[in-house]
């Protein structure tokens, strides 16, 4: 994962993906249209996925502070805030789940 400033400067996170399946590829961009529609304040917004040479592509999104979600938790030394993080992460999902995600 790549930090990087979009044309409008706003800072965005770019993950880098290859692919040797022509049909995984079809599905990913698919996958990342649906994504682009999410809208909750628990998940990272999705830009989007762009296609840098045969089979390789970067993925755009939202750039979030903290580094990995392992890393952040890990910083965290009380329980109850990594509880609340869980309830977090579970209202994100809940939502995608909704949108058929």
């Amino acid at each position: 994962v790549f930090k990087a400033k979009s044309a409008h400067g706003n800072l965005v996170a770019l993950k880098s993906f290859k692919t040797q399946a022509l049909q995984q590829f079809h599905m990913i961009l698919r996958e990342v249209s649906n994504l682009k529609k999410l809208d909750h304040a628990n998940i990272l917004k999705f830009y989007d996925c762009y296609i840098v040479d045969d089979y390789k592509y970067y993925m755009v999104t939202e750039f979030c502070q903290g580094g990995s979600l392992p890393d952040f938790i890990s910083q965290i030394p009380q329980q109850r805030p990594k509880l609340a993080l869980c309830q977090q992460m579970a209202e994100g999902l809940a939502y995608a789940h909704e949108q058929g995600i």
